[in-house]
C-alpha cells in the first residue's frame, strides 16, 4: 500500500493545479540570488528571486510537456506565473501577519472530508460494487504507519502550510460578511417571481445622425475627470511584414525528398515505416499511412485520381495537392452499394519554407534595421525594398499584431527599450519577419483623449441614435397590431421571465426590465433604452410564489449564497491588496517579450 502511495506523483501535479495560488504560499524565503542576478520582482521590499522564479515556471511547463505550446501561449504562462507568485506573497505576508496555523484537528478534517486526489480511485478504498467506501479510507487513515510514506508527509505539508492557512485567511475575510435571510428572500423572489411580456421594439441603426463633432468628444472626455485613465501601457507603431512562404525551391525539395521516398520503397523500404517516420499527417502516420476504404469524394480530387488510378500493390508518383505531396500505395478497391471504395495507405510531404527562405528575409530585415539604426529613414528604406509600411492601432506588451499574432520581443522594444534603438530588431513568429518602429506611447495610469475618442464617439452617435429611435416609437400609438404596419417595429414574445433573467432587446436585470415588472396586467409601458432597441413592453401574464415558498427556498439557499457573497469579498480584499502593494517589476529585465 505504501508503495502505492508513492508512486502517486501525480498527486502533486494536481493539486499544485487546483490550487495553484495556495499552491505557491510559504516559498522559500532564502534568497538564492547572486548579485549579478537582479530578483524577478520586489513585493513590499521583499525579494522573489530569479531563481525561484524559474522554478516555479519550470513547475508549470512540465505540466504542458509533449504538447505544442506557441510562443504567445509561452509568454501568457511567464506572465501568469509571474503575478500568481506576486499574489502568493502577499497571501503569505497576510498569514503570517495574522498569525493563521493549521492545527492536527483541521488537517485530519480535511482528509476525511476531501481526500487526496486518486484514492477515491483505489481498488483498496472500493465496495463490492466499486463504490468509494469512507469507512475503509477512515480506517486506512487512522493507521500511523500510512504518515511514514514521503508522498503522504508531502501532502500534509500541502494541507499545513497551504490548503487550510488559505482557506483560514479566506474565511477570516468574509467573518465581516453576513447574508441576511431579507437579502437572500429578495435574491430569491427575483429569480421566482416572474411575467411574460410582449415588447415593442425599433432598432437605433434604422436612424441616421450626425457625426458627434471634435468639441462634443473633447467635452466629454474633460467632464469626466475620474474615467478615460489607460489600464496599460500602450504604443503606436509603423511595421512590416514578410511574410514566410515557400520558394519554388522549397517546393522543389519537398517534391524531391517525395520521390526519394518512392525510390527506397521501390529498394524494399517497407511503406508503413517509412511513413511512420516521415508523413506529416499525423493523424494517418501513426497507423504507418493506412487510411482505409474511402470513396474518391472524401480526398482531395488530384489524390482521388491518383488512388484510384493505381493497382493493388503499386506506388504512385509524387502527387501534388493543396497540402503538399504525397506518396500513395493502393491496397485494394471494391465496389460497396454501387460506390467505388479504395484502400490506400499514404505519406504527406509539406511544402515549407526551407532555412535559405527564412535566411533570405531576415538578412533583407536586418539590412533595414542596420541602416535605421545608422540614422536612416525607416518608411524610405521599406519603400526602396518595394515593402509596405502598415501603421498599427494602439497594442499593449500583451497583445500581438493584427493580422500578424504573437511576436516575441515587441512588447520589450516598445515599452522597455533601455538601449534607445530607433527599431525593433528583427522579430518573428511562424508566419511573418516583423520590423516596427514605435511612433507613439501612453503610459499605464494616464487621461488621454486620442486613445478614447473613437469610443466616445461611437457612445455619442448611438445616444444620438438611441434618442431617436425613442422619439420616433414614441410618436405611435402602441398596439400588438404595430409591427404590421410600420416596417421600422418588431414585435417580440417572452417567455415567463424573472427578474435576474435576459430578455432579447432589452438587457439582463436591466432597468427596463424593473419597469415592465411593475406594470399592471395589459398595461403598455413609456418606450424606454433598451441594448441597441428603443423599447415598450406590456405585461401579459403574472406568476408569483407565495411569501412561505420564499421563504422556505431562501433558507436552503441562504449557505451557498453566503459563499458566493465570501468569496466576492475576498476577491475583492485581494485587489485591494495589490493595489495597495509596493510591487518593483524586474521581469522584463529576464524576459523580453
Amino acid at each position: 500500500m505504501l508503495t502505492w502511495i508513492s508512486e502517486q506523483a501525480k498527486w502533486v501535479i494536481y493539486i499544485f493545479i487546483v490550487f495553484i495560488i495556495a499552491g505557491l504560499l510559504f516559498m522559500d524565503q532564502a534568497s538564492l540570488q547572486t548579485n549579478e542576478i537582479p530578483p524577478i520582482a520586489k513585493v513590499n521590499g521583499e525579494k522573489i528571486s530569479a531563481e525561484q522564479y524559474a522554478t516555479q515556471l519550470t513547475a508549470r511547463q512540465r505540466q504542458s510537456a509533449g504538447q505544442q505550446v506557441s510562443d504567445a501561449d509561452q509568454a501568457r504562462l511567464r506572465k501568469e506565473v509571474f503575478e500568481n507568485m506576486i499574489q502568493a506573497r502577499l497571501l503569505n505576508s497576510q498569514i503570517s501577519e495574522l498569525g493563521i496555523q493549521a492545527s492536527g484537528f483541521e488537517m485530519h478534517k480535511d482528509m476525511l472530508l476531501s481526500p487526496p486526489p486518486g484514492i477515491r480511485q483505489n481498488p483498496q478504498f472500493m465496495t463490492a460494487d466499486s463504490q468509494f467506501d469512507p469507512k475503509k479510507y477512515e480506517i486506512w487513515l487512522a493507521t500511523d504507519s500510512v504518515y511514514n510514506s514521503a508522498s503522504m508527509r508531502q501532502y500534509e505539508n500541502y494541507l499545513e502550510k497551504e490548503k487550510i492557512p488559505l482557506m483560514q485567511l479566506q474565511s477570516y475575510i468574509g467573518a465581516s460578511f453576513h447574508v441576511s435571510n431579507l437579502e437572500t428572500e429578495f435574491s430569491v423572489a427575483r429569480r421566482e417571481n416572474k411575467a411574460k411580456f410582449v415588447v415593442l421594439s425599433t432598432s437605433i441603426d434604422s436612424f441616421n445622425v450626425t457625426d458627434p463633432t471634435e468639441a462634443e468628444v473633447k467635452a466629454v472626455f474633460e467632464s469626466k475627470t475620474d474615467s478615460f485613465f489607460i489600464k496599460e501601457d500602450l504604443a503606436k507603431m509603423n511595421f512590416i511584414s514578410l511574410a514566410i512562404l515557400p520558394s519554388v525551391a522549397d517546393e522543389k525539395n519537398a517534391e524531391k525528398f517525395a520521390q526519394f521516398l518512392i525510390d527506397q520503397i521501390k529498394d524494399g523500404a517497407d511503406f508503413a515505416e517509412l511513413a511512420t517516420l516521415n508523413s506529416e499527417d499525423k493523424g494517418s502516420a501513426s497507423k504507418g499511412g493506412r487510411l482505409g476504404f474511402s470513396k474518391a469524394e472524401s480526398w482531395v480530387k488530384p489524390f482521388a485520381i491518383a488512388a484510384f488510378a493505381l493497382e493493388p500493390g503499386a506506388i504512385s508518383a509524387p502527387v501534388k495537392s493543396q497540402f503538399g505531396y504525397h506518396v500513395l500505395k493502393l491496397h485494394e478497391k471494391k465496389t460497396e452499394n454501387g460506390q467505388e471504395l479504395a484502400d490506400v495507405s499514404h505519406i504527406l510531404i509539406k511544402v515549407t519554407p526551407g532555412t535559405e527562405t527564412v535566411d533570405s528575409l531576415q538578412s533583407l530585415a536586418r539590412a533595414i534595421a542596420e541602416k535605421v539604426e545608422l540614422g536612416e529613414n525607416f518608411n524610405s528604406l521599406a519603400q526602396e525594398s518595394k515593402i509596405d509600411v502598415k501603421a498599427s492601432d494602439w497594442v499593449s506588451a500583451r497583445e500581438g499584431l493584427p493580422g500578424i499574432g504573437f511576436l516575441r520581443g515587441l512588447g520589450g522594444y516598445l515599452f522597455h527599450n533601455t538601449k534607445g534603438s530607433k527599431i525593433s530588431k528583427v522579430l518573428d513568429n511562424d508566419r511573418f519577419i516583423v520590423l516596427a518602429q514605435k511612433t507613439i506611447e501612453i503610459a499605464k495610469g494616464t487621461r488621454n483623449l486620442e486613445r478614447f475618442a473613437p469610443a466616445i464617439e461611437t457612445s455619442l452617435r448611438n445616444e444620438k441614435k438611441m434618442a431617436a429611435a425613442i422619439k420616433y416609437l414614441s410618436s405611435l400609438t402602441l398596439n400588438e397590431s404595430l409591427a404590421k404596419q410600420e416596417v421600422k417595429v418588431s414585435l417580440d414574445s417572452s417567455q415567463l421571465i424573472g427578474l435576474d433573467s435576459y430578455l432579447p432587446k432589452v438587457g439582463f436585470g436591466t432597468a427596463a426590465l424593473q419597469t415592465f415588472f411593475n406594470l399592471n396586467e395589459n398595461e403598455w409601458s413609456s418606450v424606454l433604452s433598451g441594448d441597441r432597441f428603443a423599447i415598450a413592453a406590456k405585461k401579459i401574464e403574472t406568476k408569483t410564489k407565495e411569501f412561505k415558498q420564499i421563504e422556505l427556498m431562501a433558507k436552503r439557499e441562504k449557505e451557498n449564497l453566503g459563499k458566493f457573497a465570501t468569496q466576492a469579498v475576498f476577491n475583492e480584499y485581494m485587489a485591494y491588496l495589490k493595489r495597495s502593494a509596493n510591487v518593483e517589476d524586474f521581469f522584463n529585465l529576464h524576459y523580453s517579450e
